[in-house]
This record gives structure tokens, sequence and C-alpha cells, in this order.
């Protein structure tokens, strides 16, 4: 009798802090801001200037290096375009910021990512896993295959009979990587991702994904049908390299998929206490993935443009890894679930799809 009343009495007291927390929320919530709409996208994040690559190969120049990239550029480009799926990922986006409950989380999750980092040291990634501060969004599934399925193609039959697999590095929360295991018609089981945050990690392995810290991890002999880094040279101490090791896992004819936000700018994000509120800790990387020169081809043009630094990327990343092939690409909006200032944010991104030269596979 004594312990049923000692249960009564705790569930009491347990609604009546319940209460009383929602009522504190619900004040403290009247006085929260609500977050701005992030910029507007539209078809115009997906366009490219098309003549100005042709400009580029008509104008006279000592180096003609550069033209055989324009030309695949200009040969292999698939137009994308806004579509429902993006449409639905930016109305979730301004809801959670639509309502007073909504807010209020939005509010916690952000002081407590700061928090992380400036007590705890936690880098910006862990800090972000951990709370689920944010989701990012790279494309449609139909987007996706649109600029997958040319390099699909050209495969030899024989070629499409071995079992397909993926290794995905940098994987994040598994939000996109779970886009391509359904795209690919791979099985969770076969998909790899390499994360180097224990928070992702755990998400991760929710998708009955297989993870791992660091690529040094997989073993010698391991080989992928298709490897993918989305958006992850650009945070990396050593983008050579991993892209390197990536292209060294793949299969005979493997597919390789990369996405890279432009114009290219490069810096990784630290673990370091006592930072300032906003400010996350990062530095240069410490092996840079240093462009090819501005060319004299865009003397008297804009060099900042998202044309001109497509160039500049492909151009490095060929010079570098010659035995990858150009087989598709696109442009298509990089996008971020928001914070307590605006509902989402986005930037401009290439994704783009190589194959492996069968010829220099070692």
């Amino acid at each position: 009798m004594a312990l049923r009343r000692r249960r009564s009495a705790f569930r009491r007291y347990t609604s009546i802090f319940t209460v009383v927390v929602a009522l504190i929320g619900f004040f403290i919530s009247s006085f929260l801001r609500k977050p701005k709409i992030g910029l507007p996208i539209n078809n115009e994040r997906y366009i490219v200037d098309l003549e100005s690559f042709e400009t580029i190969i008509n104008t006279k120049s000592k180096d003609g290096s550069h033209k055989t990239v324009v030309n695949q550029l200009l040969s292999t480009f698939i137009q994308s375009s806004y579509d429902d799926s993006l449409s639905q990922f930016l109305q979730k986006s301004e809801a959670k910021g639509s309502t007073k409950i909504g807010i209020l989380q939005i509010y916690i999750k952000e002081t407590l990512f700061w928090l992380l980092q400036m007590l705890l040291g936690w880098a910006r990634p862990d800090a972000s896993g951990f709370v689920n501060k944010a989701s990012l969004y790279v494309g449609s599934r139909q987007q996706i295959w649109a600029v997958l399925k040319p390099a699909h193609n050209r495969k030899p039959p024989q070629k499409m009979i071995k079992p397909q697999n993926l290794l995905d590095l940098g994987s994040g929360s598994g939000t996109e990587t779970v886009k391509l295991q359904s795209v690919l018609g791979i099985k969770p089981k076969d998909v790899t991702c390499i994360e180097d945050s224990f928070a992702m990690r755990n998400k991760l392995q929710l998708y009955g994904f297989q993870t791992k810290k660091s690529h040094n991890e997989l073993s010698d002999t391991e080989k992928f049908t298709h490897v993918s880094l989305l958006n992850i040279l650009d945070r990396c101490d050593m983008p050579h390299e991993i892209l390197s090791a990536a292209i060294h896992k793949l299969e005979t004819d493997g597919i390789i998929m990369l996405a890279i936000v432009l114009p290219f700018k490069a810096k990784v994000y630290i673990q370091k206490r006592f930072i300032k509120w906003g400010k996350p800790a990062s530095r240069k990387p410490y092996k840079p993935l240093k462009l090819q020169p501005k060319p004299s081809y865009i003397k008297g043009q804009n060099s900042n443009t998202f044309e001109i630094a497509l160039i500049r990327f492909v151009e490095t990343i060929l010079l570098h890894h010659p035995n990858l092939e150009l087989k598709s690409w696109t442009r298509m909006p990089y996008v971020s679930s928001g914070d307590t200032h605006f509902t989402h944010y986005t930037i401009d991104m290439a994704f783009m799809v190589f194959s492996l030269s069968e010829s220099t596979v070692g």
C-alpha cells in the first residue's frame, strides 16, 4: 500500500513538473524571435552559362589544355531543375520555426551546439551531430539518378553483373547516403560509411550501414563499385590523399561521385575550448587542394563565377588524377536546414560523376 502511494505521488509530482516546464518554455518562447525565411531557391540556381564555355574554347591561347576540360564540361552537362523533393525539404525547415514549441527547440539546440564547442571543446561536426542541429540536402533521388545514368549506361553489360556496393566518405548523418543507396539499389549492409564524428557514426549504424572512422581502417583487398565524396574535399586536411584513397578502392570501371561547393573555399573544423559564441574553431588544411592558377584566357572576365571556379577545380582534379574520366555533371544548390536566424541556407554546388579508367587501375 505504501509503495502504491509513493508511485502515485511520484506520478503526480512528475506531471506537475512537466506542466511547469511546459509553461516556462511557452513563456520563454513568447520572447524568442522567429527565424527569417532563407534566400529563395528557384531554377536560376541550376543554370550554367554554357556560352561562356564556348567563348573560352574560341579564345586564342598559347596553352590549349584548358580547352580539353571545357569541351568535356560542355559535352557532359546534365540540366537539373527545382523539384518537389527540395520544396518539401524547405517547407519542413520552415515549419520547424513556425510554432512556439518549434522556435524553443531551435534555440535549445543552438545553445547546446555552441556550449559543447565552447566548454567541452567539441568540433563543429560532432556538436551538430550530437544535438541533431541541421539537415543537409544535396539533391533528390531523381536528380542524382539523372546524373548517374549516363555513366551506368556506358558500362559494359558484364560489368553490371558484379555485386554493387558503395563507399561513402564523410557521410554525416546519412540522409544523402540513404538516397545513394536507394538510387543504386544497394542493400544497407553493402554500404560502408567513413565518418570521423562519433555522433554521426551512431546514426549511420541505425540505417544498417557499416561504419569506419577513417578510410585507413578498410582492408587492402576491399573494393567498391561506387565511391562518393559529397562536399568533403573542402573540409579535410589532405584532399588529394583522400581522393587517391577513394580511387584506389574502386573496382575496374568503377564510378566515383563528387559534390563540391563552388567557388572552392577550404577550411577544417577543429576541437578547441573557449571559442567565441557563434564562431566555430577552424583552420586551413595542412595539405590544401591548390587550384590551378587563373589562366590568361579569363582576363577581362569575372574570375569568381561558378563556371570559372568549376573549370579550375576540374582541371586540378584531372591533373592530379588523370585516371579519372568525367562522365556527367550538373549544378544544384547545396541546402542546409536553418537555425535561430534563418529557416535555411544555400550555396552553389557542382555534382559530378567520374569513372575510373581501366588501363590505370592498380
